[in-house]
């Protein structure tokens, strides 16, 4: 069995979060997440700066809702032919229910359909 075969659907049931592009309008809500996630936060201008150059094709950064409240976000940078993950975060408050998992997939689904055939993430503890 493929890695690819092994992520979950990318359609989710009636209820269930929701992923989507991430615009400018959803940064108040994501730097919250952000800022309980993260000892060294972004910050808004990183993040505009990041949906300018998804504009422009070199990013793709989605945000999970469920019930119109956002849950997480995450997002991949491009070079080449490989996909790196940039950034990838939950609202404390909605961890430990595979929601990562599904913003990671949505993530990897995207890089491989843009043709990537690599896909990596840094990990710092």
């Amino acid at each position: 069995m493929r890695a690819l075969d092994r992520l979950p659907l990318r359609t989710p049931a009636a209820g269930r979060a929701v992923v989507g592009p991430m615009r400018r309008r959803d940064l108040a809500e994501v730097l919250r997440i952000e800022q309980a996630s993260y000892p060294s936060p972004w910050s808004t201008d990183v993040f505009r700066s990041e949906l300018a150059q998804m504009q422009r094709g070199d990013r793709h950064y989605v945000v999970l809702r469920r019930g119109g409240a956002l849950l997480g976000y995450g997002g991949l940078m491009f070079a080449v032919d490989e996909a790196h993950v940039t950034n990838i975060a939950v609202s404390p408050d909605h961890q430990r229910q595979g929601l990562a998992t599904r913003v990671l997939a949505e993530l990897a689904w995207h890089a491989v359909a843009r043709g990537s055939v690599g896909l990596t993430l840094e990990v710092r503890v």
